[in-house]
């Protein structure tokens, strides 16, 4: 469950748990060995979270990972279910292989059509498109 590339100095660890990518418990020891071998390794040099915040690899340190995780979990609850399905679906089809700009058109191809129902909304994305936009572009 989790890939490990190594290149010079750097080693990137990959978690994969299809299909949802749930953390388990023999992910999370799996994760823990592959930390551990990382900073037994002389030749490796580890992050702190203060140092790849700074270096921009990861873009949020969060003092507490589990109160961080239930506050994005509630903010994504609160997010309309089919737009929030579209968005699931293409990052998925994009792990799986498909090229992002596809991923990127057909999410924006499904966005469209959670729009069908909403009145107003497609003359107003029409209008858009006439005048020089392009929501699919």
């Amino acid at each position: 469950m989790i890939r490990i590339e190594t290149e010079g100095a750097v080693r990137t660890l990959f978690t994969a748990n299809p299909p949802r990518n749930m953390m388990t418990a023999a992910t999370a020891a799996e994760l823990d060995a592959a930390v551990a071998d990382a900073l037994a390794d002389p030749a490796v040099r580890v992050l702190t979270p203060d140092e790849a915040a700074a270096l921009g690899v990861v873009h949020e340190v969060a003092p507490s990972a589990l109160v961080r995780a239930r506050t994005l979990a509630d903010e994504l609850a609160a997010l309309p279910a089919a737009a929030l399905a579209q968005v699931l679906g293409m990052a998925r089809r994009v792990a799986a292989g498909e090229p992002l700009a596809d991923g990127l058109q057909s999410a924006a191809a499904a966005f469209l059509e959670t729009l069908k129902p909403v009145s107003g909304v497609r003359d107003s994305i029409a209008k858009y498109n006439a005048a020089g936009g392009n929501i699919l572009a």
